[in-house]
């Protein structure tokens, strides 16, 4: 049987292909995107993405749309707001995919008491992330292939960085790490900024873990034949630039003390 994802495309695809849920950035409530969507061009077959962190007024737009929501599969969601809004609505799927939040076994088993699923971390090793998924695989969904978040902010990074420079504006800025020599890439929108690894992150290997589906986010390539890339996917055709993140290298959470020379 082949494995179920979740595929966030590079455009709107109007075919059906078999085991895929498409799932598309909502125009202004989604950040570090490529390409967003308004919400009036999805089906009741497409799941919708919101990971902007939310103020009162964000809030009260989303409200405004929130017959339109309603009449998605599902949403997959940062932002507790979300919740909220929709809590009561049983016919939307609740998907709660928080960056660097669900990453142990207490948290993820905390939210599973509200939401029908949630995304684990890109945070966590391989064993963590089978030690969490088996809390529950029917209900747990892993990211396994796209860009790598690190940092997310509200203010326009990029921007106020070339003013104060002097710079051209831009809404994308490549900089490098000056101790490990690492490069990331910052992304804007008017919704703030996010900071990735400019590797993609690969990680096929936890399609071995039993688990509800697999995330794909292919917002960054070209446009692609989705179901040729798909199967060179599943059969482990190498990927160019990417990393395993920290499938095999666990976070930094602290730096060691300083040796006396």
């Amino acid at each position: 049987m082949k494995n179920k994802y979740f595929v966030i495309p590079t455009q709107i695809m109007k075919e059906k292909i078999p085991n895929v849920h498409f799932v598309y950035p909502l125009t202004s409530f989604s950040v570090g995107f490529s390409h967003t969507y308004e919400l009036e061009d999805l089906t009741e077959n497409d799941y919708g993405y919101i990971n902007k962190i939310l103020d009162s007024k964000d809030i009260e737009k989303l409200k405004a749309k929130k017959e339109k929501l309603k009449h998605l599969k599902g949403i997959i969601f940062e932002d507790f707001g979300v919740y909220q809004l929709l809590k009561n609505e049983n016919t939307i799927e609740k998907i709660f995919f928080a960056s660097h939040a669900n990453c142990s076994r207490l948290t993820v088993a905390s939210l599973l008491k509200y939401m029908d699923k949630v995304i684990l971390s890109l945070d966590i090793t391989v064993e963590e992330i089978k030690e969490i998924t088996n809390i529950d695989p029917e209900r747990i969904i892993l990211y396994t292939f796209g860009p790598m978040p690190y940092l997310y902010s509200r203010r326009t990074l990029v921007r106020n960085y070339e003013i104060t420079l002097g710079k051209k504006i831009t809404k994308e800025l490549e900089i490098t790490e000056p101790i490990t020599k690492k490069n990331f890439i910052l992304k804007e929108s008017d919704d703030g900024t996010i900071c990735f690894d400019e590797k993609m992150l690969e990680a096929r290997e936890l399609e071995k873990i039993k688990a509800y589906a697999y995330f794909l986010n292919l917002d960054w390539l070209k446009e692609i034949d989705l179901p040729s890339w798909l199967k060179d996917f599943e059969e482990g055709k190498p990927l160019l630039n990417t990393t395993t993140g920290f499938l095999h290298q666990k976070t930094i959470y602290q730096l060691p003390p300083r040796k006396e020379d």
